[in-house]
């Protein structure tokens, strides 16, 4: 087994150079916390963060979103925006290997979404024409270049590597062995496990990667509250809630009269809605609103009206300052904002 290097290593290796270039987003905002000397311009980036810079110098235009990409290829091919978002993640998997995607395409739906997706402005088109030889981050750079675990690019990072650079090898030489190795199981037992290698001392030292849309990420925030380490959230796992709080709301509200108090207990609570102990088996349409609690009887009204009211009414109702924001970008990229609530569309 072979140790990685880590992060202080990598620095002092780098620190030379006036642009480190890495497929690792968490290690470059490693190494940007740690330059000592005045810098004009970006020091370690990844190729989705040069190709950010000068995706819309480079197609003229700017990248959509995901969303609206996906509505508008569903609108193009009238496939399901489900499946149509099944198929855009299949081929951009894809062309992480390979630049002739059509060919590893087997159904004619896959096929018509993709040459949809050709027309539209997305950030594939982008990297694939980023030239490194007249790239303007590139030909304004004075210094040396360095590139950190190249053999771990994939097919399109590779077209931000430079022609001449200081290649930097992941590993450390010589062999690395760990005595024991410890299964673990469940989410929390997971995030416990990773906050246990965090401390007060080491904190800066440390980052975590994961899948923001993974419910291990609430699990090891939570852990990372309870033994309180600040941490530089760049993961906006609280927007992500905030749109998942917003998504299950109106989910279980379309089934008001079978919900349970024990249904929605955790939820309510999310909004400042907070029940008596001891009613958890009660139905909540059952519920006396003068006995409730004022936010509970506001947030329980909403829920039994909820078909009756658009999108936007209830994101203003329901949703904080900063939630409102979230929600309603993602609302008004679907279309969906000034629609009444209906089953279909919530799915």
């Amino acid at each position: 087994m072979r140790r990685v290097k880590t992060v202080d290593e990598i620095y002092r290796e780098v620190s030379g150079c006036t642009l480190v270039i890495t497929n690792d987003a968490a290690l470059a905002t490693a190494l940007n916390m740690r330059i000592e000397r005045p810098l004009i311009g970006p020091f370690a980036v990844t190729p989705h963060q040069i190709s950010g810079m000068y995706e819309s110098e480079i197609l003229g235009v700017p990248v959509m979103n995901d969303i609206r990409l996906i509505s508008a290829i569903s609108a193009d091919t009238g496939i399901d925006f489900r499946k149509v978002h099944g198929e855009v993640k299949n081929i951009r998997e894809i062309r992480e290997y390979t630049s002739d995607v059509r060919k590893h395409l087997t159904t004619k739906s896959a096929r018509k979404v993709f040459d949809s997706m050709q027309t539209y402005p997305v950030r594939e088109r982008a990297m694939s024409a980023f030239d490194p030889e007249n790239g303007p981050l590139y030909k304004s750079n004075q210094g040396k270049i360095a590139v950190f675990g190249v053999d771990f690019f994939n097919d399109l990072d590779k077209y931000f590597v430079p022609m001449d650079f200081l290649d930097v090898d992941i590993f450390a030489e010589g062999e690395y062995e760990i005595p024991e190795i410890m299964e673990v199981g469940n989410d929390r037992q997971i995030a416990e496990n990773v906050a246990d290698l965090i401390d007060q001392e080491n904190c800066d030292d440390c980052a975590i990667v994961l899948d923001t849309s993974s419910p291990v990420s609430d699990s090891v925030r939570s852990a990372l509250y309870r033994k309180k380490i600040p941490f530089f959230n760049r993961l906006d796992v609280r927007d992500l809630s905030q749109i998942r709080d917003y998504l299950s709301f109106v989910t279980l509200a379309l089934s008001y009269e079978a919900l349970r108090v024990k249904h929605v207990r955790e939820l309510f609570a999310n909004y400042n809605g907070f029940f008596s102990p001891g009613s958890d088996g009660f139905l909540l349409s059952r519920q006396d609103p003068e006995k409730m609690k004022y936010r509970c009887a506001e947030l329980s009204d909403l829920m039994e009206n909820i078909r009756s009211m658009t999108f936007d009414e209830v994101r203003e109702r329901l949703c904080d300052k900063r939630a409102r924001i979230q929600v309603g970008i993602v609302i008004t990229d679907l279309g969906i904002a000034g629609k009444k609530i209906t089953s279909e569309l919530v799915s």
